[in-house]
């Protein structure tokens, strides 16, 4: 920082004071430039951190249930649901998100004991114990966007299986159709038919046909109904398949695209790409409850 003396004729002049007869020098257009200069700084560095969750943490707990009779000890249903809870510094700067999160967890309880204990009360009649349940995964959590991947599970006469995606924008709870996230449908319909017919072509042949242009209609029907399972990461867009999209008997393991930002550039809105690896496992945990919840079978 430098000092510049101001003098121009007599009386005050800017940066001069005369104190007793003499001129003290004060410091002028400089220091007001370095003020502000670090202001900006500041500013940058709020700016930058906005979406910090370094010191920030997601609890996802898992419920085991289990239905029994008042008339037996026997087991006759069973399954789980989870909850998710957000640390004290998240509630308090992301409220909407919050309540969103607490009617989330409501209702995963309310659902899965309603399901378990209907379970139960088919098992009496049937002796075949079902199992079923939900079950959460956080996909992404940088403090811009939350990504849940939601999957339910049940096995009795039937085996069943599904996941979906919430992507919740962590300030106002709102949740982010695909349609916003990604600038051009109709090659986001081509690309995810293109990954698909690289990696599973004998299922889309068997379960959707060989028609290339009513395939990409199809999909981007599921795209305009907000019907995908996604998640973005630093690498692109994730697009999950369960048995929602294809026949259940011909359905392998872990259907999914990627497409890439390398291969897709213009493809992901600049609003909810992301831009760094974030390690996950630094912000989320996973635990588990060992006493299960009880329930009596349903009754009609």
């Amino acid at each position: 920082m430098t000092m510049q003396l101001v003098l121009s004729g007599c009386g005050n002049a800017d940066g001069v004071e005369i104190v007793d007869g003499n001129l003290e020098a004060t410091i002028v257009n400089e220091e007001t430039e370095e003020n502000a200069a670090t202001d900006n700084e500041e500013n940058v560095a709020t700016d930058t951190n906005e979406n910090d969750m370094s010191d920030k943490h997601i609890t996802v707990i898992k419920h085991n249930v289990i239905c029994k009779s008042d008339e037996s000890d026997e087991v006759l249903a069973e399954g789980s649901y989870p909850e998710i809870i957000l640390d004290d510094g998240l509630k308090k700067e992301n409220p909407e998100l919050s309540k969103y999160i607490d009617e989330l967890n409501e209702n995963f309880e309310k659902e899965n004991l309603d399901m378990i204990a209907d379970d139960g009360a088919n098992a009496k009649d049937s002796n075949i114990k079902a199992q079923s349940g939900t079950l959460v995964e956080v996909k992404r959590a940088d403090g811009k966007v939350l990504t849940l991947y939601i999957s339910g599970f049940g096995e009795a006469a039937v085996l069943y299986s599904y996941v979906n995606s919430k992507n919740l924008v962590f300030t106002t709870g709102d949740e982010v159709k695909i349609n916003q996230v990604i600038n051009d449908p109709s090659s986001f319909a081509e690309g995810i038919l293109a990954g698909l017919n690289k990696e599973h072509a004998d299922l889309v042949e068997e379960c959707w046909g060989t028609d290339e242009k009513e395939n990409i209609k199809r999909l981007e029907g599921y795209i305009n109904d907000d019907q995908l399972t996604y998640f973005v990461n630093e690498e692109g867009i994730r697009v999950d398949f369960d048995e929602t999209f294809f026949a259940h008997w011909c359905m392998p393991d872990d259907v999914y695209v990627m497409l890439s930002n390398a291969d897709y550039p213009e493809l992901i809105n600049k609003e909810y790409a992301v831009d760094t690896k974030q390690n996950l496992d630094e912000i989320v945990e996973y635990k588990e409850v060992e006493e299960p919840i009880i329930v009596a079978p349903s009754v009609e």
